[in-house]
């Protein structure tokens, strides 16, 4: 699922709900399996993620919430495995609009292959297996 958010808009409590909202209504039409689905959350700790509105939605649309240690970059997979492909993939392209940079990033996405994502699943999962075994601490590598 692909949000953008519109120019000028920033991301508070409110905006998020929305999103995580859509998300459930894609994941439950994706998998079939109505509001009962499980779902597992992962996200930093900013601000609109750990708002009260957002937990007691997050609650009631029965999102299962998987702790994220703050300042952790190493342990997102948007910023140690997505971002950083759609960065490099990207550089160089020039957009004249918003509309062109959408389009771009949604041709970007549907060319991943399902591995893409896997893999990076695989290295969440490293990851965090690194961050236990060094007790929290930070892993850059």
């Amino acid at each position: 699922m692909t949000e953008f958010l519109e120019a000028g808009k920033t991301v508070n409590s409110a905006r998020y709900i929305e999103t995580i909202k859509n998300l459930r209504r894609r994941v439950c039409r994706v998998r079939g399996g109505g509001s009962t689905s499980r779902i597992l959350l992962l996200y930093d700790n900013a601000r609109p993620h750990t708002a009260r509105t957002t937990i007691d939605a997050l609650e009631t649309l029965k999102f299962e919430v998987l702790s994220h240690p703050p300042c952790s970059p190493d342990l997102a997979p948007s910023d140690f495995h997505f971002f950083p492909h759609l960065k490099r993939d990207l550089k160089g392209t020039h957009c004249t609009s918003d509309d062109e940079v959408k389009q771009a990033v949604t041709s970007w996405i549907k060319q991943r292959t399902p591995e893409f994502f896997i893999n990076g699943m695989r290295k969440l999962v490293l990851g965090w297996e690194k961050c236990i075994e060094r007790q929290g601490d930070y892993v850059e590598e």
